[in-house]
Parts: C-alpha cells; structure tokens; sequence
C-alpha cells in the first residue's frame, strides 16, 4: 500500500474513533439527566381508607411532588398491587397497600 492510501485509511479510522466517542459521552449525559434521581421501593404501607378518599388522592399524598406522569403511573401501580379494576371503587373502612419510594443517592 503506498503512504497516501494508509493516510487515507488512517484519518477515517480517527473520525470513526471520535464519532464513537462522542456518541458515547451524550448517551452518557443523557442517561444521567433523564434518570435523576433515582427512586426505589424501600416499603410498603397499609393505608386506611377514609370517607371520600380515591386512590388518585392517596397516591398524592404519598408522591406530593410527582408530575401527571409519575402519578398516573403511581396510581395503575396502587391499583395492580390492590387487585382494583380500572373503574374499580374503594370503601372507607377497607385498607390499600401502598409502595413507599425514596430517592437513591446517585455516586
């Protein structure tokens, strides 16, 4: 092979490598954005349920800052954990368990 054709095959190696860098270090960025902070399950509660109460205003008071999101996905999980329909009611006097998250310290 003559010397221009490796300069050839060289520089598209080293934009190939610094593609690939730069790839990695925005997935990087943006795993860590969009998974901060981290929550896991430290516990499960048994909730009494009073006269008026929903499953969406308990699911409030234990995730006061949630977005709709995080809500909406929180109450479908009360509501499997409790073997409750989708359009499914729930008595004062009865009980719900309830998973307790808590913020995972990121390293």
């Amino acid at each position: 092979m003559n010397r221009r054709k490796k300069m050839s095959i060289l520089h598209c190696l080293l934009a190939a490598f610094i593609i690939l860098g730069c790839f990695a270090v925005f997935q990087n960025i943006s795993a860590k954005t969009t998974s901060s902070p981290q929550t896991a399950i430290s516990r499960y509660e048994s909730v009494l349920v009073y006269e008026g109460d929903s499953v969406w205003s308990i699911a409030k008071v234990h995730m006061e800052d949630a977005d709709d999101e995080q809500l909406t996905a929180y109450v479908k999980e009360i509501k499997e954990i409790n073997h409750i329909s989708e359009n499914g009611k729930i008595y004062s006097g009865g009980y719900l368990v309830v998973p307790i998250y808590e913020e995972i310290e990121s390293v």
